[in-house]
């Protein structure tokens, strides 16, 4: 059973991480509107907005339940595959995290590196839920 110590810092490493995402996610669902209205005009060039705001959002969420399910046991996880999937979407979509807000300064694109360190943390504290 992990202390309400360990629990808080998880949660504090997580708002750390997910921060960035969570900012990307939020300019993504305006962005998306722009994105479709200009796909009724001809234009495809922005089609990776909303599919980045969708990836993002699904590893969002399934990140968020690997968090809720570290914190407490009440919390059932979905399938297997399909947390799998949505984990797999989720680093997918934050892979252009550090061109879209970081291209200026090398030194603060470090921070982009986070959700995927915390996201390896979750899965080997689940490793046996993943491995089962």
């Amino acid at each position: 059973m992990k202390t309400p110590f360990l629990k808080f810092l998880l949660v504090a490493e997580f708002a750390l991480a997910f921060w960035i995402p969570v900012v990307a996610m939020a300019f993504g669902l305006f962005g998306t509107q722009m994105a479709i209205a200009s796909m009724f005009s001809g234009s495809f060039s922005s089609l990776f907005i909303p599919l980045l705001t969708i990836g993002g959002a699904m590893g969002f969420w399934g990140i968020s339940k690997l968090l809720a399910a570290s914190l407490t046991t009440d919390i059932t996880l979905p399938p297997k595959g399909r947390l799998i999937f949505y984990l797999v979407c989720g680093c997918f979509a934050a892979i252009p995290l550090p061109y879209l807000f970081f291209s200026n300064s090398v030194l603060f694109s470090v921070f982009s590196v986070l959700p995927f360190i915390v996201t390896v943390q979750l899965v080997i504290l689940h490793r046996g839920y993943f491995a089962g």
